[in-house]
């Protein structure tokens, strides 16, 4: 006995699942019943008046239903416009279907879309219709004045991500590395160390030169007051 993923119900399977079964049962499928009361009251003649649903959250994303009426600018005469956004700042591939329902549970109308990928930072994360339905088959489908839609959410795959820049090793760092201290390939040499003297407090006595190997190019663009004291001229 399991949990459903398409329904939510807890189901008991007899027998063996066909192949075809299992991957349908392995996609997550999930619906929120979005209730408009009062809807005979929205206004059913002008278009691009939306009525929004408040935010909820499905599949781990936030979600937001929008109906129009009396539909958007490019509906039909007396159709109902339908639309589902995605308000969530990450991606992800659904089918998305609408379902109104009399209260007698007999489905009235239902429409489903395309597979679509709603993608992050995209203004226009939305799917629906523009003629989901005639105004007057939503007014027959009232229930105690209210018009239930079922909205039905389907993930069908990963979303597509776009693929990570190629960039290449640079060894560079490596090779300067090796370079260090090296006296073969070496262009310049340092002697550092002390010369026997006085100081106004103290003798100073001649210590053993440290010699130092290194190359002018790389003093020129790293050490440059280095890369000056070793003038024109060679070792």
């Amino acid at each position: 006995a399991i949990t459903d993923k398409m329904s939510g119900f807890f189901v008991v399977d007899v027998g063996t699942q066909s192949p075809e079964f299992q991957e349908l049962a392995s996609q997550e499928w999930a619906t929120v019943k979005v209730r408009y009361h009062g809807f005979a009251d929205l206004p059913s003649t002008t278009r691009g008046q939306d009525v929004i649903s408040p935010n909820f959250t499905c599949m781990g994303h936030t979600w937001r239903l929008k109906i129009y009426p009396g539909g958007v600018s490019t509906s039909h005469d007396r159709m109902v416009a339908i639309y589902l956004y995605n308000l969530s700042d990450k991606s992800i591939n659904i089918n998305a279907s609408f379902c109104v329902k009399r209260s007698n549970g007999t489905e009235v109308k239902k429409t489903s879309s395309k597979p679509i990928t709603f993608r992050s930072n995209r203004f226009k994360n939305v799917a629906g219709f523009k003629n989901f339905a005639n105004h007057s088959t939503m007014m027959n489908s009232l229930v105690a004045g209210a018009l239930i839609i079922e909205v039905g959410i389907q993930r069908v795959g990963q979303p597509l991500t776009p693929a990570a820049p190629f960039i290449p090793e640079n060894p560079s760092l490596n090779f300067i590395q090796q370079l260090f201290m090296d006296e073969k390939s070496a262009d310049v040499m340092f002697e550092v160390g002390t010369q026997k003297g006085k100081t106004n407090s103290r003798k100073v006595a001649k210590t053993t030169p440290v010699t130092f190997y290194a190359h002018r190019l790389i003093l020129q663009k790293c050490a440059s007051q280095l890369a000056e004291l070793c003038g024109s001229g060679g070792k």
